[in-house]
């Protein structure tokens, strides 16, 4: 199943709910909505004005979560382009090349982007913590009224909620069952980790298996007495028992009976409570972070190389050796292709040869890094001088290009030991190890 873009899943879900239970007012309130409260106190006794009095409200209400999601989705959508042209250098009024496709720039240093993370994969983690602070606050009050209103599970598992038009709760509904029907999370990576079963309902709630077992089995389930049971209910003495509305020793129901043992033969109450666990993450606590980075990792594209990133340079340095290594510099023999009219493609340094980043050479180049025979601090030192020298050899070309200035090429050496060594100074034992492999080179960097 192919997975969506980052710019589908912006449009198709609506931005999270305040983290806050408090609710504050956004609008002012319309005529209409004034009216209708003038309407509602001096109407008290009368059954029509009343019944048209909350239609009014409601109305009014339903333009109101219109409006803000309406402009939510422009903030949103806004905040996506802006981040894309600050990356690339541009502004407002004036716009520049873009050398790789942004999804991919957001994508995880594994996967070669570099780890940026999208804005609307961050909403959507918001959403998602609304689940799970609906499972863990049971004891507060506006968890009790999304029950009264949406049944115990808070309508979640539903697949007729509406995505447009609805209450606030209603589009946190859908677009969990959107990232489940796309595959991107899960609704089972929301389980309850079993104790003592007094806090987990056997039927309903989502405790072994990947489904309620009340989906798993709907034939058992129907026969239950109790479907609301918990599983302290169901256990009993170091086994389970069951209390049905029929005895059956055969056919189907005494078949899936048979596969609900199977399931359940590794699994026993203890002493400690039951706890709601978050898949995703290795403790089991939801965080916004984690989240985030799974939906990217699961809707960004990959297959890119893996990006290096050194902690010993700037942070400027590493995207450009990322860029370089992908031959995404903007070179002229790539201003050409990109059907900018560039006067001559030779480099202006040698003006011998076309002008071109030598991506072989550069990836022959961490080859013979990551081969050699040096422990990992001085491999790191080493990587670090190397990026430096690349920075270095094309700030000279920038010079020489856009500034007219005709630097000794012998300077570019003394730049990168300087500028290795203003880096590579924030960490002390990688400053000492520079030191010393300079000195037995025969290098002077007192």
């Amino acid at each position: 199943m192919s997975l969506p873009s980052i710019a589908a899943l912006c449009r198709s879900f609506p931005l999270s709910p305040s983290s806050s239970v408090q609710t504050v007012n956004l609008f002012p309130p319309s005529p209409a909505l004034s009216l209708a409260r003038s309407l509602a106190i001096s109407n008290q006794h009368s059954s029509s004005s009343l019944k048209k009095t909350q239609m009014i409200i409601s109305e009014e209400r339903l333009r109101h979560y219109n409006y803000m999601a309406e402009e939510i989705f422009e903030l949103q959508t806004a905040i996506y382009f802006t981040e894309k042209t600050f990356f690339w250098g541009g502004s407002e009024n004036k716009r520049k090349l873009a050398w790789i496709k942004w999804d991919k720039i957001l994508a995880a240093r594994e996967k070669g982007g570099l780890e940026i993370g999208s804005i609307v994969s961050f909403n959507l983690a918001l959403v998602l913590k609304w689940r799970w602070r609906f499972v863990n606050s049971g004891h507060l009050l506006w968890v009790k009224v999304i029950k009264s209103l949406y049944g115990e599970n808070g309508g979640f598992g539903r697949r007729s909620a509406p995505a447009v038009g609805g209450s606030p709760w209603a589009r946190i509904i859908s677009a969990h069952g959107k990232l489940d029907d796309k595959g991107v999370v899960s609704s089972s990576v929301l389980y309850k980790n079993v104790g003592d079963g007094q806090d987990t309902r056997f039927w309903l709630d989502c405790w072994v298996g990947d489904k309620p077992l009340c989906l798993l089995f709907p034939r058992l389930a129907a026969l239950e007495v109790d479907i609301g049971c918990s599983v302290a209910e169901r256990w009993s003495l170091g086994d389970w028992r069951w209390l049905w509305r029929r005895v059956f020793e055969g056919g189907v129901s005494h078949a899936h009976l048979v596969e609900m043992m199977g399931l359940l033969q590794k699994i026993s109450c203890s002493d400690r409570k039951d706890v709601w666990t978050w898949g995703i993450e290795l403790d089991g606590e939801y965080t916004v972070a984690g989240t985030r980075k799974w939906i990217d990792d699961q809707v960004l594209p990959g297959g890119i190389v893996k990006i290096r990133w050194s902690k010993l340079v700037s942070r400027k340095v590493n995207v450009f050796v990322w860029r370089a290594r992908l031959d995404r510099l903007p070179t002229r023999r790539l201003l050409r292709d990109r059907g900018i009219d560039i006067p001559s493609l030779m480099c202006p340094i040698c003006v011998t040869e076309v002008q071109a980043v030598d991506v072989r050479g550069i990836g022959t180049l961490f080859e013979w890094i990551d081969s050699s025979n040096l422990n990992d601090k001085k491999r790191k030192v080493l990587e670090a001088v190397v990026d430096t020298t690349l920075w270095m050899v094309w700030r000279y070309r920038n010079d020489v290009v856009f500034e007219g200035k005709m630097i000794r090429k012998s300077f570019i050496f003394d730049y990168v030991r300087e500028f290795s060594f203003l880096w590579v100074g924030r960490c002390e034992d990688a400053y000492q190890m520079l030191g010393k492999m300079l000195e037995i080179t025969g290098v002077s960097f007192r």
